[in-house]
């Protein structure tokens, strides 16, 4: 016959949830250090760019990243050009370098399969932090 559930006292719900916590399997250390990743500080000394993700354009001290997520490749845009180097990051993800060319375009291949974000260091030194990005 099934319990009545809703019918419980606070302690009896308590008492459960504290054994079912108690035989519930321990977490990966792996797990454990990308869940802690996603919420660290990803560069304390960067600047945040705000970010519209509809349109996937972030804006910070006076530059314009677009980021267009085709099928096989991440294509991004720095507008006005000019040099800089942009990672794509993530918590389990090996940073991934690019340079922008002449126009401001770029591309970054293959295509991140986790949630990432984009670290810009610009050539006068500025580091920009756009949000995650989702696929």
């Amino acid at each position: 016959m099934p319990q009545a559930y809703d019918r419980w006292s606070d302690e009896r719900l308590l008492a459960e949830l504290a054994r079912a916590l108690r035989a519930g399997k321990r977490v990966p250390p792996e797990a454990v250090a990308a869940g802690k990743a996603v919420f660290a500080w990803r560069a304390p000394d960067a600047e945040l760019a705000a970010g519209d993700l509809d349109t996937m354009i972030y804006h910070a001290a006076g530059l314009t990243i677009e980021v267009e997520i085709a099928a096989d490749a991440l294509m991004v845009r720095l507008t006005p050009a000019q040099p800089a180097e942009v990672e794509a990051r993530g918590p389990i993800l090996p940073p991934r370098p690019a340079t922008p060319g002449e126009t401001g375009r770029f591309t970054i291949r293959p295509l991140p399969r986790f949630p990432f974000y984009l670290l810009c260091r610009t050539a006068g030194g500025r580091k920009i932090v756009t949000g995650w990005i989702l696929r």
